[in-house]
């Protein structure tokens, strides 16, 4: 990269994130293990932000929990507000629950940041996996909040859909660099 850039990838999970993971760490950015950000949901449900500031000073490359979480977008771009800020989205709503569905189906020993799945999905969606509309409701405001925020404060700010043929180059576009393949991950989710 011709700069040194933060790039968070703030998307939902189950929008492409891994991807982008992998994608991140293939123009040698250095990512954030993606464990250690898991292992905030607790702290960031009791409104702790402390070790999320503290792990976002040293690696440029951030994606999925604790990154997308509620508020977190927000904290972030005020403390690095010439950062980059990509919204991985699917084409609606009805998809990205059924991603959601899919990966709880075949992932084996649920675990994040010491919570099961229905207590992720309770802390995170105030909704378990069999509240279809509540899901998706969450899913809609969250992108709604995004664009609304990033866009009213001029930020550094892209909407993404993977599944559009031109995303790879939207994003290397983006982030200023040379075309580089986004691939697909994860893709049984």
């Amino acid at each position: 990269m011709s700069r040194e850039v933060k790039l968070f990838c703030i998307g939902r999970n189950k929008t492409g994130t891994t991807s982008i993971h992998k994608w991140m760490q293939k123009i040698s950015l250095k990512v954030c293990d993606q464990q250690k950000g898991e292992a905030q949901l607790r702290n960031w449900s009791n409104g702790e932000y402390t070790h999320i500031i503290n792990m976002a000073k040293e690696p440029n490359g951030f994606q999925d929990l604790c990154w997308n979480l509620p508020n977190i977008p927000q904290l972030m771009h005020s403390i690095y507000p010439d950062a980059l800020f990509l919204l991985t989205v699917r084409s609606n709503a009805d998809e990205w629950y059924n991603s959601l569905k899919r990966f709880v189906a075949v992932a084996n020993k649920f675990n994040i940041g010491g919570c099961g799945v229905d207590e992720v999905h309770k802390i995170i969606y105030n909704a378990t996996l069999n509240e279809a509309d509540k899901l998706k409701k969450h899913y809609n405001d969250y992108n709604e909040t995004m664009r609304n925020y990033f866009i009213t404060n001029k930020a550094n700010f892209l909407e993404l859909n993977l599944a559009d043929k031109d995303s790879s180059k939207k994003l290397c576009d983006f982030v200023g660099i040379e075309f580089t393949e986004v691939g697909h991950f994860n893709k049984t989710a």
